[in-house]
């Protein structure tokens, strides 16, 4: 017999996994500061495999999270929103990208 899962416990195995890769890579970019090495990651390369159904989670960690999120944003969505901060200014970019789904991922 093979049992379907809903779309809940879909989302709940996405959650789940996403939250488990989130915690690795933050691990794995530790001390890191150059983006190539952040995005050579497994975890980072795992978390964009999973694709434009893990873009709302992402957008969620913006919230609280200072990993560098929008690597991995512009790299799945192939979009990089306007950033009015310097270079490098991580809490502009988080700023921008948070803007950016506000657009696309209204919360319900």
């Amino acid at each position: 017999m093979t049992t379907q899962m809903t779309t809940t416990e879909r989302a709940a195995d996405l959650d789940q996994r996403f939250a488990w890769l989130a915690e690795r890579w933050g691990l794995e970019a530790g001390g890191r500061s150059i983006s190539t090495q952040m995005m050579d990651s497994d975890a980072f390369r795992e978390i964009v495999a999973l694709g434009e159904p893990v873009v709302p989670l992402i957008l969620r960690e913006l919230e609280h999270s200072h990993l560098h999120w929008h690597l991995a944003l512009r790299e799945i969505t192939e979009e990089s929103p306007d950033n009015t901060g310097a270079p490098g200014d991580i809490a502009a970019l988080s700023e921008a990208w948070r803007e950016w789904g506000r657009h696309r991922y209204p919360r319900e």
